[in-house]
């Protein structure tokens, strides 16, 4: 697992577009959903990249299960379509590591967040 401390995940955020996540909230399999929700909705994280949106679809159908999509700022995107058994610190470890491979690839081109290219 892939794992960064708090400054370096507040930084890397800045490289997240948006991220959907659906969940059943009367689902105990929703539990990963719902943490990630209240992770990605901390006031330092939301602080660090007001323009990343964050999405919640509330599904009804007792049988859909979670996800997430998750769109970075180069295009990429990173899809998860049942993450009913799966921990949060490895939904957001592989988000950091998405977020930090764009980092890599960007500082080696000589690109920056704040550039407008």
């Amino acid at each position: 697992m892939y794992r960064v401390q708090k400054t370096e995940a507040v930084r890397l955020f800045k490289y997240v577009k948006s991220v959907d996540i659906s969940f059943n909230p009367f689902d105990a399999s929703s539990t990963s959903a719902r943490e990630l929700w209240r992770r990605l909705s901390s006031p330092r994280l939301v602080r660090s990249n007001p323009n990343a949106q964050l999405n919640i679809k509330t599904l009804t159908d007792k049988t859909a299960v979670p996800a997430v999509d998750m769109k970075f700022v180069d295009g990429s995107e990173m899809k998860f379509d049942d993450i009913s058994n799966t921990d949060v610190a490895a939904l957001l470890s592989e988000m950091h590591m998405g977020a930090a491979k764009i980092d890599n690839v960007w500082a080696m081109e000589g690109k920056d967040l704040d550039d407008d290219s």
